[in-house]
């Protein structure tokens, strides 16, 4: 065995690794936007694990960004269905895929989290073009105020929340915490806005 092990040519060794992680990958988001979750889950599990193993052909143990980014979507993707599968709710629809900067292969990609929240910050009211006529200089030279949510009261009645509408808001916001966790803040950000939505509907 020593001498066969002597005859083997492992020159391409990281290679064909990093390809054959990619391609389980790429089977499992294939399942997954296909809607077959449970075989998705599985396959998600596989990749994350053997993404992972490729991170010795680096140095210091870290994975480059387009291999890193591959793992952390795996990773999420696998809890995040099998959270659905096991309390019987539907599965989030799987993230958009988007192309890194810098690599031929397409990535999905979590976005800056500068961005991110940049994105997230409600919107400024326009400033007034003109001035209002014997208005004090200081009124129209103040800037303009962001709107202050939750401080005012809302006028309309309160409604009860039905069981099932108050236990699918609570999933999203763990779908959106589980999403954190991974550092994936354009899908955290996602299912905090569809609870809010759901808040907001009934």
């Amino acid at each position: 065995s020593k001498t066969q092990k002597k005859q083997l040519d492992l020159s391409t060794g990281q290679a064909e690794m990093e390809a054959f992680a990619l391609q389980a990958f790429n089977a499992a988001d294939a399942a997954d936007r296909s809607g077959r979750a449970d075989v998705a889950k599985t396959k998600f599990h596989l990749a994350g694990q053997l993404l992972d193993v490729c991170s010795q052909f680096h140095e210091g143990g870290e994975l480059p960004p387009f291999l890193f980014e591959k793992a952390k979507q795996a990773k999420l993707r696998c809890v995040i269905i099998h959270k659905a599968l096991a309390q019987g709710l539907p599965v989030p629809p799987p993230p958009e895929l988007e192309p890194l900067a810098g690599e031929e292969a397409p990535g999905i990609v979590a976005p800056d989290a500068a961005q991110a929240f940049q994105a997230f910050q409600p919107p400024l009211p326009p400033p007034a073009s003109t001035a209002a006529q014997g208005a004090p200089p200081s009124a129209a030279s103040a800037p303009p105020q962001p709107p202050i949510y939750g401080s005012q009261p809302s006028s309309a009645p309160c409604v009860p929340m039905s069981q099932s509408s108050r236990s699918q808001i609570q999933k999203k916001v763990e779908y959106a915490a589980s999403a954190l966790d991974f550092g994936d803040v354009s899908g955290g950000r996602k299912f905090l806005l569809e609870a809010l939505q759901m808040l907001d509907a009934r």
